[in-house]
């Protein structure tokens, strides 16, 4: 493999599209300094994946793009592509010619392809891996290369024998397996977190399904006994409901009769109603008609009050009328006389006007020819002054570059004095030098301290950590049972929420009104709301007015009667049952008149309406319901009570026994299950407040919890800090070594530098004469134009004398033009105003006479209205008496009415007594009916609770339950099983159903998680097997090929030297994989020395030993060396020479050279000019057609 071919376009100076051709042999590149040759040895480092703006010789990436010059355009982007002969097949890709190209724009995006294929930087990198050719390769040597090799750091020498010696894919493999083994450790800290969580989870969720798989065997035992006993019941309750049917139809067929009897009577008593109500009708009408006469009559006799008032108010107007326009004439005869005296006026006006035109018209040409001559005169002196502005800008410019080469001159004895300067500062910089090196080793003692007490530090911290991770688990355990209970009260709010908003528990018949009225298929208009939902209960009363309310609770408020018939109506229309109606402005509530105070040592604790809470506006309701209701603490208390009231009130006690008026009394055992409207309704209230008790705990739990964690992240950030104090604090160690080595290099390099401002002081002295003489030039060219200048000036002022008189003169004129100006001005405004006051006149005129004719007018049409308001008296008083005649009739007709309804009314008060007496039995029947119905209902609430018990408890209707259930008559249920089952359910506490199938779930996880946890545990020990078999191979392959490169080293130099010694050692302390490399030479005559102390032409000789000494270890298909033999004397040149030329055979070597003896060796020769300023150029010529001529002419 070797270089064929290099194209570069846009790269660095090189702005035109440059091909070079290689041969297989040696190629040289020369041209003077700044031309650019050294661009093609960072163009051929750039393409192949330098990323380092430094080894470039750039500031920023953008500068390898082509910036332009005076004459070029700035290039857009930079291109280079680079050809190999692969027909070796060393690289290893399945073409005869590889092509490299590297694209770059300005924007800063780059394109990389292989054989104009797109691919990455990772791509070109990996190619060439191993082959010396390459960024860190020795394939492309040069100044900075070689003090890289020969630097103080061993370290830094390390990357071009890891080259040669093959290691580099292992490396890069290394370092990609180190990151893939930090991933999979940070993936095992992550999963082993996980895993203790899960665990956690498991262990709780192991023990709550246990517990759920005993509830649901004891639950199914229950379950089975409960909904035979209901059953039982059921039908029991049945057989009482079909008797009190029977009862409730012979009511309501009695009930039936009574109401057809009334609805006959109502039908006589609405039609004589009718008959009244048209006789009252007809008897307004007439009155009505009366009254409309009478205000007929009042209105006539106002109008003729009203006609008189105006004959006085018109006679009035014809006397001012006749006023006005005796004076309208008298104004006439006076304007006529102004208009003939104007006339007059205008007339005399106008001729004065024509008589100064004349002469200002005559006035004005002669001002025009005056303007004129003034005009010519200042033209002349204009063209004099471009002239004089002309030569000031030509002496500007001259006095400009004068002035410039003062600046110049200036600044060169500026810079003058600076490099004297520059030469005592550097004097002084390398004493400095020196005592710095002293002050660098107690710098590192003091270093040292402070890294033992960051690490004591680290240690404390870690600590710490441990203490918060500890609190952080039983935190977020805590949350998690919180959480689980949080979840389990949501449940129960959603189900009695849900049982609350489906009206269950309610009564079939009240359901449905209540669905009705949600679902807006029946107006809510006048709803008020059930009792149950009208009152809020304290949880220990909550039995007691559930007691004393009873079906009361499923009573319907409404506004009024109306509001309940037009329920009612919808009821019986869709057969939805029977509801009680309570409306609020007929019902009317009294409470007991007791001392309650007096009895509540007595055991009582107040009226019920009393213990509930509700809207002021029910205070009736409540107190019709519940005001002759006493709520006592116990049932002794309650006997005691009842005795001593002679059993005449009503008592309840807060376990729910009911003592009634009379005697009887309620009592006995609740279900456990079964929960009262009312208490379904406290227990949502209950639980919704415990859930928001729980989530404000929650919250506050999850505070502590986000606390502690920033607590965590504030330590793990403390730690960071301090680690990177440490790792600082050992860079700053490392570094305060390499400064203790970089001050004996810092001195070599001030020395240079004086020599380069010796140089530079010589070059500006020779430009402060070259300067000189120029200015001495300028100056001469000045002193000619100002004596041009003076001859101007006189012209100028001679035009200006006569320039001086010709504007007196055109002032004169000017002045008298604009005095005749004024007086024709006056005249003319005489004129017009005299105009105006004439036109003013006629149009007064004019007005006066429409005016006269306009009174003419008005007096005319006011007679004649005059005329015809007597008329209208006449009329108006004929009317009135023809009224009053109609007025008498319609009053006899009145009293006739009047004592007709007096014998409908006596017809009328009968027919009501006997709907009286009706209405009164059926208010008895209803009552008995609602008696009956109120027991059927109370039969329907038991059998529904039972279904509802049923359905609560276990989802079941009856018909299901008997369906699906074993229904036994001869079932024999032990009198305590049920209370033993519920005991054993009760004594289990809260049970998590979901924990039996979250228990499987995460008992699947964990067993998923588990196997993650060993296959990253097997392959982290994997990619660490792996890591230790690379780092073997690599030390191995890197110890076999440094002790070559060493041999090979030793025996190069001493030819090179023509004697002395050289070896290359590992450093004693390390990894051979890490440690740097010692280069220890001792030229011939010399004492074994540091590199540093090495003249500039020994360490060039040493480098190019060291690479010589690595091709012959490692060859590399082509070599590229950029002026590493400048500091070459001619006889190490020679050995040099000689020695490159033995290895053309096997390595390709472009140089890049000033030196002859390195050119007379090569096949081609490329010349590098600038023939267009900042634009690089190239050159080629074949050596061997030129051996005859002379070499400097040749490179010149």
């Amino acid at each position: 493999m070797y270089l064929k071919k290099l194209e570069i376009q846009g790269f660095k100076s090189f702005a035109d599209r440059t091909t070079i051709e290689f041969n297989e042999d040696i190629t040289a590149i020369v041209g003077p300094n700044g031309s650019g040759k050294s661009n093609i040895s960072d163009a051929i480092r750039w393409v192949l994946g330098e990323q380092s703006v430094k080894s470039l010789r750039g500031n920023k990436m953008e500068d390898v793009i082509f910036s332009g010059t005076d004459k070029r355009r700035p290039l857009g982007f930079a291109e280079v592509t680079i050809y190999f002969d692969n027909s070796d097949n060393s690289i290893p890709v399945d073409y005869n010619e590889v092509a490299i190209t590297r694209r770059m724009f300005r924007s800063g995006e780059s394109e990389y392809y292989i054989n104009k294929t797109s691919c990455r930087l990772k791509d070109v990198r990996a190619l060439f891996m191993d082959t010396g050719i390459g960024k860190d390769g020795y394939s492309i040597i040069g100044q900075g290369r070689i003090d890289e090799i020969l630097s103080n750091k061993p370290e830094d020498r390390r990357n071009i024998f890891e080259e040669a010696a093959g290691i580099i894919k292992y490396k890069t493999k290394k370092d990609e397996t180190e990151r893939k083994l930090k991933k999979t450790q940070d993936n095992l800290v992550r999963i082993k977190d996980l895993l203790s969580e899960i665990q956690n989870q498991y262990d709780s969720l192991e023990v709550e399904s246990k517990k759920a798989k005993e509830y649901m065997e004891i639950y199914e035992e229950l379950k089975f006994l409960e909904v035979n006993q209901s059953i039982r019941e059921i039908d029991m309750l049945k057989v009482q409901l079909d008797q009190l049917k029977t009862e409730i139809e012979l009511d309501t067929n009695e009930i039936c009769n009574l109401e057809n009897q009334r609805t006959q009577l109502d039908s006589e008593f609405n039609e004589l109603k009718e008959k009244i109500k048209d006789m009252d009708s007809q008897y307004e009408e007439l009155r009505n008609n009366r009254l409309e006469l009478i205000q007929t009559i009042d209105n006539s006799r106002s109008q003729i009050k009203l006609m008189d008032e105006k004959e006085k108010f018109y006679k009035r107007d014809i006397e001012r009328f006749t006023e006005e326009l005796e004076n309208l004439r008298e104004g006439i005869q006076s304007i006529d006389e102004e208009l003939i005296r104007l006339d007059g006026e205008i007339e005399k006006t106008q001729g004065e006007y024509k008589k100064v035109q004349e002469e200002f018209l005559k006035k004005k040409e002669e001002f025009q020819s005056t303007e004129e001559k003034l005009t010519q005169r200042e033209v002349e002196i204009e063209r004099e002054k471009e002239d004089l502005i002309h030569i000031y800008n030509k002496i500007s410019e001259e006095k400009s570059l004068i002035n410039g080469i003062h600046s110049f001159q200036e600044n060169i004895d500026k810079r003058l004095s600076q490099l004297n300067k520059d030469l005592e500062k550097i004097h002084g910089e390398i004493l400095s030098k020196e005592e710095e090196l002293n002050k660098l080793d107690q710098v590192d003692l003091d270093f040292n301290h402070r890294l033992n007490e960051i690490n004591d530090r680290i240690l404390s911290i870690k600590a710490e950590k441990l203490k918060l991770t500890d609190q952080l688990s039983s935190i977020t355990e805590e949350i998690r049972q919180v959480e689980i209970k949080l979840q389990g009260l949501i449940s129960s709010y959603n189900l009695y929420r849900n049982m609350e908003e489906g009206y269950e528990g309610y009564y079939k018949s009240v359901k449905h009104l209540l669905e009705s009225i949600k679902n807006k298929r029946l107006d809510r208009a006048g709803f008020e709301g059930i009792i149950a939902d009208l009152i809020q209960v304290d949880s220990k009363y909550e039995k007691a007015i559930d007691i004393s309310l009873g079906s009361n609770l499923q009573n319907v408020v409404v506004a009024d009667e109306y509001v309940a018939k037009g329920m009612i109506d919808y009821l019986k229309k869709n057969r939805l049952g029977r509801v009680t109606f309570l409306p609020l402005n007929v019902i009317r509530g009294s409470s007991l008149n007791l001392d309650i105070a007096e009895l509540r040592k007595d055991g009582v604790i107040d009226l019920a309406h009393r213990l509930i809470e509700y809207d002021p506006k029910y205070n009736n309701l409540m107190e019709y319901l519940l005001g002759r209701t006493i709520i006592v603490d116990n049932m002794d208390n309650a006997i005691k009570l009842a005795n001593r009231f002679n059993h005449k009130y009503r008592l309840v006690t807060l376990d729910g026994e009911l003592f009634n008026p009379g005697g009887s009394l309620t009592g006995g055992s609740y279900s456990n299950n079964a929960i009262s409207i009312i208490g379904r309704k406290n227990r949502i209230l209950k639980l919704k407040e415990d859930i928001q008790e729980l989530s404000n705990l929650n919250r506050k739990l999850q505070d502590e919890k986000n606390k502690l964690q920033k607590d965590l992240m504030a330590n793990d950030q403390l730690l960071d800090n301090f680690s990177k104090d440490y790792k600082e604090l050992e860079i700053k160690i490392i570094n305060n070594r390499n400064n203790k080595e970089g001050c004996l290099r810092e001195i070599d390099r001030l020395r240079a530098d004086f020599k380069r401002v010796q140089e530079e002081r010589q070059e500006l002295e020779a430009e402060s004469k070259d300067y000189l003489l120029q200015m001495e030039e300028y100056e001469f060219s000045v002193k000619e134009l100002e004596e041009k200048i003076e001859d101007i000036n006189k012209r100028i002022k001679e035009i200006n004398n006569s320039l001086s008189e010709e504007k007196a003169l055109r002032e004169e004129k000017n002045r008298e033009l604009t005095e005749i100006q004024i007086n024709l001005n006056k005249l003319e405004n005489k004129l017009n105003n005299l105009k105006e006051g004439r036109l003013n006149c006629q149009k007064e005129r004019e007005e006066k006479l429409n005016s006269i004719r306009e009174l003419e007018e008005n007096i005319k049409s006011t007679k004649a209205e005059l005329e015809g308001l007597g008329d209208k008296k006449i009329e108006l008083n004929n009317r009135i008496e023809e009224l009053g005649e109609k007025e008498a009739k319609l009053s006899l007709e009145l009293e006739d009415y009047t004592k007709g309804k007096e014998g409908l009314m006596e017809n009328f008060y009968r027919l009501q007594d006997d709907l009286k007496i009706i209405n009164e039995r059926l208010m008895v029947l209803e009552k008995q009916k609602n008696k009956r119905e109120l027991n059927h209902s109370r039969l329907e609430l038991k059998i529904d609770n039972l279904n509802n018990k049923l359905l609560n408890d276990y989802e079941f209707d009856y018909e299901t339950a008997l369906a699906t259930m074993e229904i036994s008559e001869e079932l024999i249920i032990p009198p305590n099983r049920i209370r033993e089952l519920k005991d054993k359910i009760k004594a289990l506490g809260n049970v998590n159903l979901g924990a039996i199938e979250d228990f499987e779930s995460v008992k699947e996880r964990l067993e998923f998680i588990r196997k993650q946890y060993d296959d990253l545990v097997k392959s982290k020990g994997n990619l660490e097997k792996l890591i230790r078999e690379m780092e073997n191979t690599m030390r191995e392959q890197f110890m076999l090929s440094f002790k070559e490169i060493n041999d090979n080293f030793t025996k190069v130099f001493k030819i090179l030297f023509n004697g002395g010694k050289a070896k290359l050692e590992l450093e004693a302390e390390g990894d051979v994989l890490t440690s740097g490399i010692e280069i220890k030479v001792q030229p011939p005559g010399k004492r074994l020395q540091n590199l540093s102390l090495l003249s500039g032409g020994e360490r060039a000789l040493t480098a190019v030993a060291l690479l010589f000494a690595i091709l012959e270890t490692r060859p590399s298909p082509f070599c590229v060396l950029d002026e590493i033999d400048a500091a070459l004397d001619e006889a190490n040149i020679s050995r040099f020479t000689n020695y490159l030329r033995k290895f053309s055979d096997t390595t390709q070597f472009i140089l890049i050279t000033h030196r002859k003896t390195t050119m007379e060796i090569s096949d081609v020769l490329y010349g590098v000019t600038m023939a267009e300023e900042g634009v690089s150029r190239l050159i080629s010529i074949k050596m061997e057609d030129h051996m005859d001529e002379d070499m400097d002419e040749l490179v010149s």
